[in-house]
């Protein structure tokens, strides 16, 4: 039990608070039951009470017994194209470290390139942005990234936390230079934008979020070296365990031409109109006939991760299905100040910031908040509600279940929520300063 139940104090406390959630709050049964089970799973996971797979089994459970939402709703995370990307991206990430393919990237580049900690955040930084011209989702991007540093850090003599702090740059790097182009994340990007109703393309957008995204990327790095500078400000990295560079074996050159088959199908994805789906599949098959991947490489693929992104994606789902949402961001509408200047911008922030704090995901968030404020006139233009809606999603995330790239190296066990939560919270105030100062303006003048 002890591998399940990881704080038992705090696993009472919060069965104590659900059950008197359930007997006093004002509420209609289904959205009764459907409030508290989402919040209890979310606090369990926030305080890493219990075992993250438990958690999700036993709320997928708990909205079929108690018929909270449809199934639809509940699975929905199987059913969309992320789902199989993760699969694919691990399958293609073991090709790359199973042939020591990781280690020819690690050996003729990073060893380069990234020579101290610090330079190996601001690597996460520019292969983050690179990476976006030749795969155009930040799963495959991140997960192909983790399989080279783990190769390049298991030859460094530093601390596991220093290297926990690492592999967190990785993703965090990749949530704010997903933010540069429309087509840096093909599913959130293009999801946000429809659910607004605005008409952006990709030159637009690019200008649209050029500055606030360069902002955010300078401002966040130097954040980053501030709030980790114990773990990172140490000792130049070691080439010392570093082999010379030997000629690729026959595996390598077979891994070699697989990834060069899949960066050219994402290079042309606008010429043959492939999803990401099916070119990542091209290179499985291809690994499978080249004898790159067998049967017992499905081991590889983090089947824990798929579970818990089902049940977390599904919070927002069911606690938007049962109208709690919906009732209190009407009801947080209600609060806002009688202003069309900066105090209401901020408070607009403020509910999408607390909105999507619950409600974990970027796209439910969306959904609730951009018909809810959309009404209000405070936004000239449907484009500058889509894209201030989606800065503050990108931007804020405080557990791992706020952010999808986040919950990719949470679950693979690189970092914790403490490390997540100390970054989160100044991530927070930051995304008021950008909203209100540089974004705001940057639209205004350029939106004209």
């Amino acid at each position: 039990m002890q591998g399940i139940i990881k704080k038992p104090k705090t696993l009472i406390f919060t069965i104590l608070f659900a059950i008197f959630s359930i007997a006093f709050l004002p509420f209609e049964t289904n959205m009764k039951f459907a409030t508290v089970i989402c919040f209890v799973a979310l606090i369990l996971w926030g305080l890493n009470a219990v075992n993250n797979s438990v958690i999700a089994c036993a709320f997928l459970l708990s909205c079929l017994v108690f018929n909270l939402a449809p199934s639809s709703i509940v699975f929905r995370f199987p059913m969309t194209e992320n789902f199989y990307l993760i699969i694919l991206s691990y399958l293609i990430s073991y090709v790359v470290t199973s042939t020591g393919t990781a280690k020819v990237f690690s050996r003729k580049i990073m060893n380069k390139m990234a020579t101290t900690p610090v330079r190996l955040v601001l690597f996460s930084y520019v292969a983050g942005f690179l990476l976006i011209f030749f795969i155009p989702q930040p799963f495959p991007r991140v997960i192909l990234l983790t399989a080279f540093y783990k190769e390049f850090l298991s030859k460094q003599d530093i601390s596991n936390t220093s290297k926990s702090i690492l592999f967190f740059s990785i993703f965090t790097a990749s949530t704010f230079t997903s933010m540069f182009f429309i087509n840096a994340d093909t599913l959130l990007n293009y999801v946000v934008v429809k659910l607004a109703g605005a008409n952006i393309n990709w030159e637009q957008w690019a200008i649209y979020m050029s500055i606030p995204t360069i902002v955010c990327c300078i401002v966040t790095f130097f954040l980053f070296l501030i709030i980790f500078k114990k773990e990172l400000f140490i000792n130049s990295f070691s080439t010392a365990n570093i082999k010379i560079s030997q000629p690729l074996s026959k595996q390598q050159k077979k891994a070699l031409i697989v990834c060069f088959i899949i960066l050219i199908g994402f290079a042309t994805q606008s010429i043959h109109n492939l999803n990401a789906v099916f070119i990542l599949g091209i290179g499985v098959v291809i690994s499978v006939m080249l004898k790159l991947i067998r049967i017992d490489s499905i081991k590889s693929i983090n089947w824990s991760l798929l579970l818990f992104f089902t049940a977390a994606f599904s919070v927002g789902g069911v606690l938007n299905h049962c109208g709690f949402a919906k009732m209190l961001a009407d009801w947080l509408i209600t609060l806002m100040p009688e202003s069309n200047g900066n105090l209401a911008i901020i408070f607009l922030t403020l509910i999408t910031l607390i909105l999507n704090f619950l409600l974990g995901s970027a796209v439910t968030t969306s959904s609730v908040v951009i018909p809810t404020i959309s009404h209000i006139g405070i936004f000239a233009t449907q484009n500058t509600l889509c894209l201030f809606v989606y800065t503050i999603v990108s931007v804020q995330y405080v557990l791992p279940f706020h952010h999808a790239t986040i919950m990719v190296g949470y679950s693979e066990g690189l970092y914790d929520t403490k490390t997540i939560a100390k970054y989160g919270i100044f991530l927070t105030l930051f995304t008021f300063i950008l909203i209100l100062f540089v974004c705001i303006p940057w639209w205004n003048l350029v939106m004209r």
